[in-house]
């Protein structure tokens, strides 16, 4: 589906992410589009905003630098907000240009929600077979 940019909202206190470079995003977006959509849950925002954005910031910033009215994004309104971290996470894992200490932070968080759903019985092995 597609989802009006005006209608998503970034928690930038939750986000792992401070600084993101869209670039190379700013030069492919307007020849190819966005070929991977975002992922968002129904949550209202500050400003009545109805979806929160999960994943895929870099996508959702350049597209409202290029200023397009719309962007492809999944719902993810059936998982529970610790799955949709992880995701968002897991999600900021696999890029090429996250620094170490990012990696590190991430890691760390993914192992405490770990930790924590299944009630203090995780290990740092498990999470590392989690996040492969």
């Amino acid at each position: 589906m597609y989802i009006d940019l005006s209608d998503i909202w970034i928690d930038r206190e939750a986000r792992q992410r401070k600084d993101i470079e869209i670039d190379d995003l700013l030069e492919s977006i307007p020849l190819r589009g966005v070929l991977v959509p975002i992922i968002v849950t129904p949550e209202p925002g500050p400003e009545r905003q109805p979806y929160k954005l999960i994943a895929g910031e870099r996508r959702f910033t350049a597209s409202t630098r290029l200023g397009l009215p719309s962007i492809p994004a999944h719902l993810l309104s059936d998982l529970p907000p610790a799955e949709q971290r992880i995701i968002e996470l897991e999600e900021n894992l696999r890029r090429k240009d996250l620094a170490w200490q990012d990696q590190c932070k991430a890691i760390e968080a993914i192992h405490e929600i770990l930790f924590q759903k299944n009630n203090n019985d995780w290990n740092y092995s498990r999470t590392a077979k989690s996040i492969g």
